[in-house]
């Protein structure tokens, strides 16, 4: 098992977690859940960028069924996920499209990926000034 560390944004509602090590399916499901018993912000990273991940499409698939579910309590939310290579940029993006075409509510949590931090956090910075 990796490490997670969460941290806040600091002049913006943002929680960044940042994934390190191993990384598993039931790593990545458990920090889903914690996040959602705690407090919700508007805008959310997962940093993949310094995690060794094992998660098949079958677990890919069920991440993005539990993200959906879960992110019935972030209408209009958002959430940008950090990947290391073009592999895993390509898992996400089907993570991304699946989740999409389950649930076509509008209002729905907002899920993009990206292959940098900083990337992310200027999209967010964007999202942010609107």
């Amino acid at each position: 098992m990796g490490t997670v560390v969460v941290s806040a944004g600091k002049d913006i509602d943002m929680a960044v977690y940042s994934f390190e090590g191993k990384t598993s399916y039931d790593d990545i499901r458990l920090e889903i859940d914690n996040y959602y018993i705690g407090k919700l912000n508007k805008y959310k990273i997962c940093d993949f960028t310094r995690a060794e991940l094992n998660v098949t499409n079958k677990e890919v698939i069920a991440l993005a069924d539990q993200v959906r579910e879960k992110g019935k309590a972030r209408k209009n939310g958002f959430d940008a996920i950090v990947v290391p290579n073009l592999l895993y940029y390509g898992l996400a993006r089907m993570y991304i499209a699946y989740a999409a075409y389950t649930h076509r509510d509008p209002d729905a949590l907002k899920l993009m990926v990206f292959r940098s931090f900083d990337e992310a956090l200027e999209a967010i910075r964007r999202m942010a000034k609107k």
